[in-house]
């Protein structure tokens, strides 16, 4: 074996390394904060209906850049969205003087931090396009809305 066979197998056994130890990660129950591996959590992407404009633009469901992560420990939804002027750290007019409203506001947006970044980890992801219900209505939804979509491909 070459150096670089030998390179690329420690850069390909790094990579699975990496892998799996962010699939230990956990993340923390703004409700009840309890942690719960990402492997074993349930994250939901809200979808948000786009009425048709014009004359060639039809309605259609866009993602709407929220999230809900899903405690099964306490059965809590947490929500995790970040508003525009957040993105752009344009905070001064609109951070709260009440600190259990600023301790939210920032447990929200880390929490929508974490989701973007460790998406591809969680153990189970749920599309909502209707905005709620409980766990199990959305699992079912989800279910029938993956199956649709595999249909219209065939």
């Amino acid at each position: 074996m070459n150096n670089v066979e030998r390179i690329d197998k420690e850069i390909n056994s790094l990579r699975e390394r990496k892998v799996q130890l962010l699939k230990n990660r956990t993340v923390k129950c703004s409700y009840c904060e309890k942690r719960t591996a990402l492997t074993n959590a349930t994250v939901i992407r809200r979808f948000s209906y786009v009425p048709p404009s014009g004359c060639t633009d039809g309605a259609y469901w866009a993602f709407n850049g929220e999230y809900n992560y899903y405690c099964a420990k306490c059965g809590h939804f947490s929500r995790a969205y970040i508003f525009d002027w957040e993105k752009e750290g344009k905070t001064n007019n609109h951070v709260s003087s009440n600190p259990e409203k600023r301790k939210y506001d920032i447990d929200r947006v880390s929490l929508h931090v974490f989701i973007e970044t460790h998406y591809s980890y969680f153990g189970e992801h749920l599309d909502d396009y209707d905005k709620g219900g409980t766990i199990d209505e959305l699992r079912e939804k989800d279910k029938k809305q993956k199956q649709a979509e595999k249909d219209r491909r065939w």
